[in-house]
């Protein structure tokens, strides 16, 4: 085979590897991946230049994130009246190894109460492996 087709053979696979790896699913947060912080919560705010509303524990001095773009119909007097003054547990995926000093704010997965999922991000999963 000439020396053309050879190349040309070889780029449309590399694009294709490329492409498969490159579209396929996210996986589905792994329970060994998930890391949760239990505490009462004593202040649950809204920031009103983003749309973000930040949970704080009383054992903590992290400030949890929940991102409302993610949900449109996000009821945030419902979530604050039910949650402020309870003993709550934050899940987060643990994409970091440290959570490192100068970054307080942690973006949070699911909200469980009393052993019930009290919120959760649309989109996230929780699956065991």
């Amino acid at each position: 085979m000439p020396l053309k087709t050879n190349l040309f053979i070889a780029v449309l696979t590399f694009a294709g590897c490329f492409l498969l790896l490159a579209l396929r699913p996210v996986p589905a947060s792994a329970l060994q991946n998930v890391k949760s912080v239990t505490g009462k919560v004593v202040r649950v705010s809204e920031d009103a230049n983003t749309g973000k509303v930040l949970v704080n524990l009383s054992n903590d001095e992290h400030i949890y994130v929940i991102r409302r773009e993610t949900k449109k119909d996000f009821d945030f007097e419902k979530f604050r009246n039910n949650l402020l003054y309870r003993k709550a547990t934050l899940d987060f995926v643990g994409y970091r190894n440290e959570i490192n000093g100068a970054d307080q704010t942690i973006p949070i997965s699911r909200v469980t109460v009393a052993g019930q999922t009290f919120w959760q991000q649309p989109m996230a999963k929780f699956v065991a492996n």
